[in-house]
């Protein structure tokens, strides 16, 4: 029960879609996208439902309506006075309207203006399981439930509201959950609704306290599904439940000896297994992933459609979990035949192998086709363009729509800003053959004095360069300023992903001046940034996300050729990263001295003198280590740091 007035309601609602709408196949640009509830559309295998573009109103491009949430709860239920579809949403949603000054539509209970839910003692169904307990049982026999099953989870049926009457549990208190049996399978409107005030509980409670090996899975249905067929299962009620499960386990004593954690085959689904699987490890209860190499989409379809291979497996599980210790459980979980199918898994999953562009072709021809989830250093001598060339990436990177979290430990969020918007006035100059004078410098954009004496010629190229910055930076750029340590990155980026359920390019500018953690407060500089390199590494390869780091060269390597030993304190860089970087001037080597005599060391200054004050600067990206590519091979640039813009260097060989 939520305590809200009526403005934070409407938003709470809106911001809440998955309550009444159901997801789609297929999501839009990596946003969960949702079966239309008038019109059905979205519930094919490739369709895309409902998109939206701020958050809050939804279209549907099939039926050609367009609304919030609340639009779509009174046209889905005939509604046209919105004060009408609004109560309804309210009850759907189970929330108390309180006014500006305290008072609730309900005088009795005790309000409180605020967006958290009060902390009071939730309704009891009870009373309300057991006088719909039984009943029209036909749509669960028609699942694959047989009356015994039925009647041992004590399943009811609500006449009024024509749907079928869950209970679950939570310590000795009863809520529910009714499944309406006039939607269509297709997916068009709401299927499933907790009843209001219902606490959030376990569908058959009791089996984790019995002796017996647990399947848990995300529906009761399902769960149903696996004791039709030998098991012995809970469910959760959503995957979204997977940490209130956790934290169920952690403060009850349950005896359940193992557990198969069997929710669902999608997104959802498999991010909340992986999510249970560790958090039950972690509190060394012994457990293993169920079902994901079965082909259906949930438990009860698998019952329906292929009722004796879900038996075999359930069988076989149950089988192998009686004789086997923790000890040569842990082992099993090693092995390849347990690890194969988790892999197969991965590589099906488009999120971990989507090369995402860099927008410089030559790039990522020689990284695989894209950013991949791996581990990707980049290192320059002082002032060669390597936050500019790495803040181009995260540009290039969020115009396709992808998330990015620019970590900018030593500029400002309004230099880095500048560098971007700098850049687009001159990228504008050159496409629409205007005369690039007009470009603006980042202190040409950040100076705002400055404007007074701009014509409107300029002020007009700046308006438009910020717009177009913004089109695709303002929902898919993150900027973090100031000193963080790699724990505190790790951190931040964990609480993204787990906010946002979107798995972003993670970008650190730069390695060297990150500052170190306290335990790590008096190891050497070589330590900490090792320790760093670990945190990083890490970090690839548990979220699944490709990170970028900057790095520094040591003195020795500002003007000599760049290699393995040009990192500063490299320790662990060579080691551990997948992909190393270095980003250079391409200066001829006819123009380099051969030797350490002064005259033959001069040579070599002066032209780095002569390569640092070229407009454009010639630059040569080579790649000292490329896990699963080639290496030795090397990109021409071309980086015109008036503007902040880098480009490939067409006119030289593509590889040298």
């Amino acid at each position: 029960m939520f305590f809200l007035n009526r403005n934070d309601a409407t938003d709470y609602i809106n911001a809440h879609p998955e309550v009444v709408f159901t997801r789609a196949k297929t999501d839009v640009q990596g946003k969960p996208s949702y079966v239309c509830p008038i019109c059905g559309n979205g519930s094919g295998e490739s369709g895309t439902g409902l998109t939206t573009k701020d958050g809050k109103h939804w279209k549907c491009f099939k039926c050609g309506y367009y609304g919030d949430v609340i639009d779509y709860i009174g046209k889905t239920n005939s509604i046209t006075n919105y004060s009408e579809m609004f109560e309804l949403a309210r009850d759907i949603y189970g929330i108390v309207i309180t006014s500006e000054r305290g008072t609730t539509e309900e005088p009795q209970r005790n309000p409180v203006s605020t967006r958290e839910e009060v902390k009071r003692t939730p309704t009891d169904y009870r009373e309300y399981v057991i006088d719909h307990r039984g009943g029209d049982t036909s749509y669960l026999q028609a699942r694959g439930l047989s009356p015994e099953v039925i009647q041992k989870h004590g399943y009811g049926y609500d006449a009024e509201k024509n749907a079928v009457v869950i209970p679950y549990t939570n310590n000795g208190r009863t809520g529910a959950q009714i499944r309406y049996i006039n939607i269509p399978e297709q997916g068009k409107g709401m299927r499933y609704q907790n009843l209001k005030g219902s606490t959030w509980g376990i569908f058959n409670e009791q089996a984790l306290y019995g002796t017996d090996p647990v399947f848990v899975t995300e529906g009761a249905i399902d769960a149903s599904s696996i004791e039709e067929v030998g098991g012995t299962a809970v469910a959760i009620i959503s995957a979204d439940n997977a940490d209130k499960f956790l934290q169920y386990v952690k403060d009850n004593k349950v005896t359940a000896p193992f557990y198969f954690i069997s929710l669902d085959n999608d997104t959802s689904g498999r991010s909340a297994t992986q999510k249970i699987v560790e958090g039950l490890k972690a509190q060394n209860i012994p457990c293993s992933t169920f079902f994901q190499d079965i082909d259906a989409h949930d438990i009860n379809r698998a019952l329906q459609s292929k009722k004796q291979a879900l038996q075999t497996k359930v069988l076989e599980a149950l089988e192998n979990v009686e004789t086997r210790t923790p000890e040569q459980i842990d082992i099993e979980n090693h092995r390849v035949r347990a690890i194969l199918p988790l892999f197969n898994q991965y590589v099906k999953d488009e999120q971990n192998n989507r090369p995402i562009p860099t927008g410089f072709p030559g790039i990522d021809e020689r990284i695989g086709g894209g950013l991949l989830p791996r581990f990707y250093v980049i290192g320059a001598s002082p002032t060669i363009g390597k936050t500019t060339f790495v803040l181009q990436i995260a540009d290039n990177v969020a115009k396709n729509g992808e998330d990015v979290l620019f970590f900018s430990l030593e500029m400002s969020k309004e230099d880095i800003l500048a560098k971007s918007i700098s850049r687009h006035t001159y990228e504008i100059c050159i496409r629409e053959k205007l005369n690039t004078s007009l470009a603006k410098t980042e202190y040409g954009v950040l100076i705002g004095n400055r404007y007074n004496n701009y014509k409107q010629e300029e002020l007009d190229l700046l308006e438009d360069a910020q717009r177009e910055y913004a089109r695709y930076a303002e929902e898919h750029i993150s900027i973090y300023e100031g000193k963080r340590t790699s724990n505190d990155i790790m951190q931040t980026v964990q609480k993204y992903v787990e906010v946002t359920g979107r798995t972003p390019v993670v970008i650190v500018d730069y390695l060297q001046i990150l500052p170190p953690v306290p335990e790590m407060i008096r190891a050497t500089e070589k330590q900490q940034v090792d320790f760093d390199i670990n945190v990083f590494t890490t970090m690839r390869r548990v979220l699944k996300t490709p990170v970028i780091v900057v790095s520094s060269f040591n003195r020795g390597s500002y003007t000599g050729v760049a290699d393995m030993d040009s990192y500063k304190e490299s320790g662990e860089i060579e080691y551990s990263c997948d992909t190393l970087m270095s980003l250079q001037y391409d200066i001829p080597e006819e123009e380099l001295g051969k030797t350490n005599s002064p005259g033959e060391v001069r040579k070599t200054k002066e032209a780095f003198t002569r390569a640092r004050r070229a407009n454009p600067r010639e630059l040569i990206l080579s790649f000292h280590k490329n896990r699963g590519n080639q290496t030795g091979n090397s990109v021409p640039l071309l980086y015109n740091p008036m503007f902040n813009y880098l480009e490939q260097n067409w006119t030289k060989a593509d590889i040298i």
